[in-house]
C-alpha cells in the first residue's frame, strides 16, 4: 500500500506511513496580506523546534550613542622649552646625544650641560702665565720657610707651632700653583671656556618634540636648547558636527578607544573656542586622565552617548537579531497577530546604537515582535521554502 499525505489548512504538515521521512522544514501555511506581505502560522511543535522567541516592543528615553574621531593633544602651554643661562658650549652626555623627537624623558634627568664662556682679555693667557709663576715663587719661599723651620725646631732654636704654621703656607702655596697650572691647560685647549658646568634638568616626566643643539655647539644666552612637552595630562580634541554640538554638550558618557584596548572614559573641560569653517565642525575638548599612554597626535575612536532632551518623544526600539533586511535595503519585521500567527510588517529603521535600532515608522510600542528565528520564518513564507 502506498504512503498518503494530507495538506492541513493552518499549518502544512506530512502525515506518512512510518516509512516516510519526517519534514525538512517547520510546518506552515501562506495567506496574503493586506499590504501585500505574507502571514505565517506555525504548529506549536514548529514553534518549539525552531526555538523561536518573542519580545514586546518598548518606548526608551531618546538616548543616542554618537560615534566620532578625537585627537589626543598635549594641553596648551604644557609645551615648553629649556634654554641656556648663560652663553657657553653645549656638552652632551652618550645618553642625551640620543635623544630624538618623541624621546621619554625622566623628571630632574640631565639633558644638557652647558660650559659657560669666560670675560674676554686679550692678554689672558699671559696672565694665566704670570699667575703661574707668582704661585711658583710661593711655593719655592714656603718650602725653604718650612725647611729652616724644621731645622731650628730640632735644635730647640724656635717652637713646633713656628713649623706647622711654615707647613701651612706651603700647602697653600702649592694649591695655588696647582690650580693656576689648570687654568693655563684650560686656556690652551679653550681660551674661551670656563671650568664649571651648568646642568640643565627636566623638569618633570616629558616627551622630547625638538631637539636644537648638538654637542660641543657654542650658544648664546637665552638659546632654546630643548623643547619638551609635559605628558602627565593629555587633552582629547573632537571635532563635533555643528548639528551635534547640543547633544554632545548634554552627553551622559563620553569614552575614547583604540582598536584592541579597553574604552577610556573622558571628562569634558572648558578647552580654547576652536571650529572649523571649512568642515562646519566646532572643537570640543575633554581631558584622558590617567588612561593608556596615547603619545600626543593619536587619533581615537570617541563614544558620545547623549542625555534624554526633555520634550522628545520616546523611540521604539527593536533589537537587530528582529529586523529583516532585503536586497533594495528594505527592513520589516515579524508581529504576532496570535501566539502562533505572525504577519511580517514594513518598518522604517533609524540611527542604530549597538546591537538595537531604532523603528521611524511602522511600528509602535506594546507591539509583540519575534527576535529569534527570523530568518527561519523568512525561509518558510518564501515560495520553495518547503
Amino acid at each position: 500500500m502506498k504512503p498518503h499525505c494530507t495538506l492541513a489548512l493552518t499549518a502544512l504538515t506530512l502525515a506518512c506511513t512510518p516509512a516516510a521521512r519526517a519534514p525538512s522544514h517547520a510546518p506552515a501555511a501562506h495567506t496574503a496580506h493586506s499590504d501585500g506581505l505574507a502571514i505565517v502560522t506555525l504548529t506549536a511543535q514548529a514553534a518549539q523546534r525552531l526555538e523561536l522567541q518573542i519580545a514586546v516592543v518598548q518606548a526608551q528615553p531618546r538616548s543616542v550613542t554618537r560615534l566620532l574621531v578625537g585627537e589626543v593633544l598635549a594641553p596648551p602651554g604644557r609645551a615648553f622649552a629649556l634654554t641656556a643661562p648663560v652663553a657657553g658650549t653645549v656638552q652632551l652626555s652618550p645618553a642625551a646625544r640620543a635623544l630624538r623627537a618623541g624621546s621619554v624623558v625622566a623628571a630632574r634627568e640631565v639633558l644638557v650641560s652647558i660650559t659657560p664662556f669666560a670675560p674676554a682679555d686679550r692678554d689672558v693667557h699671559a696672565q694665566a702665565l704670570r699667575l703661574v709663576a707668582l704661585a711658583q715663587a710661593r711655593v719655592d719661599v714656603a718650602q725653604a720657610r718650612a725647611r729652616r723651620a724644621e731645622a731650628m725646631v730640632q735644635g730647640l732654636a724656635t717652637s713646633v707651632r713656628a713649623v706647622e704654621e711654615a707647613r701651612g703656607e706651603l700647602a697653600a702655596a702649592q694649591a695655588e700653583l696647582r690650580a693656576a697650572s689648570r687654568r693655563v691647560a684650560l686656556i690652551r685647549t679653550d681660551a674661551m671656556a670656563a671650568d664649571v658646568h651648568l646642568a640643565l634638568r627636566a623638569p618633570t616626566a616629558a616627551v622630547v618634540r625638538a631637539m636644537y643643539v648638538t654637542h660641543g655647539q657654542a650658544v648664546a644666552a637665552n638659546a632654546p636648547i630643548i623643547e619638551l612637552v609635559d605628558t602627565g595630562a593629555r587633552w582629547v580634541r573632537v571635532p563635533v558636527p555643528v548639528a551635534e554640538v547640543s547633544r554632545v554638550d548634554r552627553a551622559l558618557r563620553v569614552q575614547a578607544h583604540l582598536e584592541g584596548s579597553a574604552p577610556v572614559t573622558l571628562e569634558a573641560l572648558q578647552g580654547p573656542p576652536t571650529a572649523d569653517f571649512a568642515t562646519g565642525t566646532v572643537d570640543r575638548w575633554f581631558a584622558l586622565g590617567d588612561g593608556p599612554a596615547w603619545a600626543p597626535g593619536t587619533r581615537v575612536q570617541v563614544t558620545v552617548q547623549s542625555a534624554t532632551v526633555a520634550g522628545e518623544p520616546a523611540r521604539v526600539t527593536v533589537p537587530m537579531s528582529a529586523v529583516l533586511l532585503d536586497a533594495l535595503g528594505g527592513a520589516s519585521v515579524y508581529v504576532a497577530l496570535e501566539p502562533l500567527r505572525f504577519a511580517r510588517r514594513s518598518v522604517v529603521l533609524g540611527e542604530l546604537d549597538g546591537d538595537t535600532a531604532t523603528v521611524r515608522a511602522g511600528l509602535t510600542a506594546g507591539t509583540s515582535v519575534v527576535v529569534q528565528a527570523v530568518s527561519e520564518l523568512a525561509g518558510v513564507e518564501a515560495p520553495g521554502g518547503h
